[in-house]
């Protein structure tokens, strides 16, 4: 007896962000989605039109997390530039909450509207009165950044989880907390259950899982396996209390059973990582956030199950492609480039899926790409040593940066586009002027070659590198000298 296949579709795209999109919220009656970004800006969207009402911007940091406030008058945000701010939506206007010392990566409002919950990198969880902006309690007990945080729906806990592996379970009235052990990576996500009787949290790549713990057991009672990446982001459905959602760097989102462990549908659209997903109020909607810089919406039907298929499949490589990038300039939004084993770059038009550009640069694999902020320079990490900058209008190279040993495996640029960082197999890792085009600092102390190197997002004044020598090294960019070393 055959059946008739219920499709998921895809209701609206919403473009505008010139960074990635780290997080996106329902407004409480679900006629407006807000989003906030690595472009330092908050958008409010209008769900009908897909069309932005209002841009905020303050911040001086990426916005990693926005929500509405329960009446929907008020907004919150968390940025890497270290501050909560609270948003008027009729006025525009802000107020800063500042204390934490490293960059708020969640902001949370209770139920009530009383109080604001913040994580932050430097390992702590601060709880606030929304009125006033005055911290009432500082919450210690991680040893590593705190990624999430959430409140329980009567308003009286709190859950956070943390790089240190850990889900922390806090009373608000107390500030005593409990740890809950079961995650081999970091926890990016954590949250309660619509009836506050469970917890779902989701894990870094070398996790890279969901798992779900009981309250009443404090221990997991389902562990969900599938992605392939690391996952960002858990959401229960407000609709059907055994559905969860998922979003990974693997670029899909995932719905659950949560009774039997198993994946339900797999959302496939973005094609970056997936930072958040969201339920909107009434369940019958889905939101996702991505670093491709869109917010997609979803029309759901969660009985449905298989797969939805990719946007586009490009094709023309002739070996294995070693690395692939999409341009944050917000004109060439849709433009993704790849390199691979055979020496060729190509620039991909995502609207068509055709290689718009085609590269050969003469010269030995190329292992890493990093696209200028400005998206009109595009730097090549190659197998012979080279640094090889390249326009992405013409294809040619503009400068050749020398003075590896061996194979670069990764360059980064910094935010504001002034430098660039490589890291080579010859054990060491460069910073480069990318006016002068020479070499800003040597940083060597690895034992092995260095495999991937990162600027933080702390005014480029850190970089951190990892080696096959088992470690991973932060650095001040300004002195050279080794800051801190993690093995």
């Amino acid at each position: 007896m055959g059946c008739r296949r219920k499709e998921l579709s895809l209701n609206q795209t919403f473009q505008g962000h010139t960074g990635w999109i780290r997080c996106v919220a329902f407004s409480p009656n679900d006629a407006r989605i807000i989003s906030a970004s690595d472009d330092m800006t908050i958008r409010l969207w209008n769900i009908a039109t897909g069309q932005p009402e209002i841009v905020l911007s303050n911040h001086r940091g990426w916005v990693r997390s926005v929500m509405f406030s329960p009446d929907g008058l008020k907004l919150v945000s968390a940025s890497g530039d270290r501050t909560v701010q609270v948003w008027s939506i009729a006025s525009r206007q802000c107020r800063v909450f500042n204390g934490h010392e490293d960059g708020v990566n969640c902001a949370v409002i209770s139920p009530d509207g009383s109080k604001i919950a913040s994580a932050s990198g430097d390992g702590t969880v601060r709880l606030w009165n929304s009125d006033t902006g005055h911290v009432e309690k500082v919450l210690k007990g991680h040893t590593g950044g705190v990624n999430s945080v959430n409140f329980s729906p009567n308003g009286k806990k709190l859950v956070s989880g943390s790089d240190d592996t850990t889900v922390q379970l806090w009373e608000i009235a107390t500030g005593q907390a409990q740890t809950l052990r079961d995650h081999i990576g970091g926890v990016n996500s954590v949250v309660f259950s619509p009836n506050g009787e469970m917890l779902a949290s989701g894990s870094a790549l070398n996790d890279g899982t969901v798992r779900l713990w009981s309250l009443a057991e404090s221990q997991v009672v389902q562990t969900f396996k599938g992605h392939t990446g690391g996952v960002n982001s858990v959401a229960f459905s407000p609709l059907k209390p055994n559905v969860l959602a998922s979003a990974a760097d693997d670029g899909t989102i995932r719905l659950w059973d949560i009774t039997s462990a198993k994946t339900t549908r797999i959302l496939k659209g973005h094609t970056g990582w997936v930072r958040k997903v969201v339920f909107s109020h009434d369940g019958k909607e889905l939101a996702s956030a991505s670093s491709d810089t869109t917010v997609l919406v979803w029309n759901l039907d969660v009985d449905a199950a298989g797969e939805v298929e990719p946007e586009c499949v490009l094709t023309g490589h002739t070996s294995g492609v070693r690395s692939v990038v999409f341009s944050p300039a917000a004109s060439n939004s849709k433009i993704l480039i790849s390199s691979c084993n055979d020496s060729i770059i190509r620039l991909w038009n995502l609207a068509t899926g055709q290689a718009e550009k085609i590269f050969k640069n003469g010269t030995s694999g190329i292992n890493s790409i990093a696209i200028h902020p400005d998206g009109c320079k595009v730097a090549l990490g190659a197998g012979d040593g080279r640094v090889l900058l390249c326009s992405t209008t013409t294809g040619e190279v503009i400068q050749i940066l020398k003075g590896h040993l061996d194979a670069v495996r990764s360059v980064a640029f910094s935010a504001d586009g002034y430098m660039l960082a490589s890291a080579s197999l010859d054990a060491t890792v460069r910073t480069w002027d990318i006016e002068t085009c020479r070499t800003e600092n040597l940083f060597r102390g690895h034992t092995a070659g260095v495999r991937c190197v990162a600027f933080a997002s702390d005014r480029n004044r850190k970089i951190a590198s990892a080696s096959t020598d088992g470690t991973i090294r932060i650095w001040d960019v300004t002195t050279g000298k080794v800051e801190k070393i993690l093995s």
